[in-house]
């Protein structure tokens, strides 16, 4: 008996940077399809390629606003993701991480994939989209103040298959009031 899943994830990006979609299967024998809703190849689109079974937009542009599913299938089971794409014209991405700015010691560049595209890939951060002096790291230093609240987007220029290319991530660096929890 085969066993059908179907999920939905919305996704904000941002014109004219990289980003990327992932079906959430992991596993050495799992096939991995994509589409554009309804039933669209997605071999006519411009700046869209697959690479690993993840969906890659090189760069992400206005007219790739609209809905992509990846079906996976793993024997008998298969498992539909549907997403929820829209591009919108903004400098800094909205925030997709969380952190509270009273656990953490570091704010890291949680961008993975292009790293491993491009592991001499040069990083620039923004704290509430205004530059950030400093040098080319993916760590930032948090010194645990409520000065350090804000939303913190790391800016990183890469080179994939011989074009250079940008992608970005932003963490919204919270403090909990004194009281809460208690």
């Amino acid at each position: 008996m085969e066993m059908q899943m179907t999920q939905r994830r919305s996704e904000n990006f941002v014109a004219g940077l990289v980003f990327n979609l992932q079906c959430n299967r992991n596993g050495q024998n799992v096939s991995v399809s994509w589409s554009r809703v309804p039933s669209q190849s997605l071999g006519n689109i411009t700046g869209i390629t697959i690479k690993d079974n993840m969906l890659w937009f090189l760069p992400a542009e206005l007219v790739h606003s609209g809905e992509y599913s990846c079906f996976s299938r793993n024997g008998n089971e298969t498992q539909e993701m549907i997403f929820e794409v829209s591009v919108q014209n903004e400098t800094c991405p909205l925030m997709n991480r969380v952190d509270d700015v009273k656990s953490t010691e570091e704010l890291k560049c949680f961008l993975p994939r292009v790293f491993e595209l491009d592991p001499g890939a040069q990083v620039t951060w923004r704290k509430n989209c205004h530059p950030l002096k400093g040098e080319n790291r993916t760590v930032v230093p948090v010194n645990r103040s409520d000065k350090m609240v804000g939303l913190f987007t790391c800016f990183v220029n890469f080179t994939f298959e011989g074009l250079n290319y940008s992608a970005a991530q932003t963490t919204n660096l919270y403090s909990l009031p004194p009281d809460f929890g208690k």
